[in-house]
């Protein structure tokens, strides 16, 4: 059963730990661009910035996971983020 609350939980952790790393990148217009899309949670990133987006979801990717062996978001908010 898919529980909202997680994904939204899920998706919010997601997006700060793609602006934890955005933030140590160096500082150009692209970057700036990428975190104000992740800031604003749901953006698609433009192009542009396809060189820093592969970084910030890879930082994603690695606190859903954690997410999942932690057992704060079961496997379907797992699945839909």
């Amino acid at each position: 059963m898919l529980s909202e609350r997680e994904v939204e939980m899920a998706r919010a952790e997601t997006a700060r730990a793609a602006v934890a790393d955005l933030e140590k990148a160096p500082d150009t217009e692209a970057r700036s661009a990428l975190l104000n899309e992740y800031r604003r949670e749901g953006d698609v990133p433009r192009d542009g910035m396809a060189g820093l987006q592969p970084t910030a979801v890879q930082a994603q990717r690695r606190v859903l996971v954690q997410l999942r062996k932690e057992g704060r978001i079961g496997k379907a908010a797992f699945h839909e983020l």
